[in-house]
């Protein structure tokens, strides 16, 4: 599935009602064999449009979760509808703590922002309010120390291969 950045598309409603908004096709997860805590999920659509979210501790988990679980639910959805779904997709019955639901639909939330952000061409602090400072420290609390890099966009090619065997999608069926 293309990834692109989406922008200057606008013939199709982001969050709106109808059947002509723009849909849910797949959600792949992504596990490093490097960094086996981490789970990158990118949830596609059918205008090319691809949103990244991630999530830390029990990857297996939470990616069995997002397939088994959201896949079924959120692909043919309208992504732009992220309060709507977070409140429909499934979560634990129990509390609302920090196990495999929690931080499944966290990365799933992150996504829908993103694909919100790639969708109207814009950065998705904008659609949150704003920008509150003019610059941010950042720092790395989950990977460790090898996590970041030195060489520009952190990761090189050779560290970045995946395991196919951690490498999952849930798609839309071709007949749909």
């Amino acid at each position: 599935m293309p990834g692109g950045s989406g922008r200057g598309k606008a013939r199709r409603g982001l969050g709106g009602k109808g059947s002509d908004s723009v849909k849910v096709t797949g959600i792949e997860t992504i596990q490093l064999e490097e960094f086996g805590n981490i789970l990158f999920v990118q949830v596609h659509t059918d205008e090319g449009i691809a949103g990244l979210g991630e999530t830390f501790f029990g990857a297996p988990e939470v990616a069995s979760y997002l397939h088994e679980t959201v896949a079924p639910k959120l692909i043919g959805q309208d992504p732009g509808r992220i309060d709507r779904l977070r409140t429909w997709l499934p979560g634990y019955v129990g509390t609302k703590g920090t196990g495999v639901e929690r931080r499944g639909l966290s990365a799933i939330d992150m996504a829908l922002w993103d694909i919100k952000g790639k969708h109207l061409g814009v950065p998705v602090y904008e659609l949150l309010g704003g920008a509150s400072h003019d610059r941010v420290r950042v720092y790395n609390t989950c990977a460790g120390y090898r996590y970041v890099r030195k060489t520009v966009g952190q990761a090189d090619r050779k560290s970045t291969r995946l395991n196919s065997s951690h490498e999952w999608i849930s798609r839309m069926p071709s007949s749909a």
